[in-house]
């Protein structure tokens, strides 16, 4: 991860701990423009979404990092969380 990328991830690391998610969710889809090919910060971004109840585009940010990363468990975790859930469609 840049140096850029790794500043807003850790930004929106301390947003989600204090419950601020949208905030979360500014910080890391800064820190994945300056890194789009970063599997965490995808994930990190999907987590922060579905907290603040965007499950769609949560769904979409976790695909983003396992098609980045195949083997990346949360990602795939989180995805088949919203599908159980039907927050999203199967």
């Amino acid at each position: 991860m840049n140096k850029t990328a790794a500043t807003y991830n850790k930004a929106g690391k301390q947003y989600y701990k204090v419950g601020k998610f949208t905030e979360a969710v500014d910080a890391f889809m800064t820190g994945v423009a300056y890194d789009p090919k970063n599997a965490s910060l995808h994930y990190n971004l999907a987590a922060a979404l579905c907290k603040n109840g965007e499950y769609g585009s949560s769904a979409l940010e976790a695909e983003k990092a396992l098609a980045i990363d195949p083997d990346y468990e949360k990602a795939r975790d989180l995805l088949d969380t919203l599908k159980a859930m039907w927050l999203i469609d199967k």
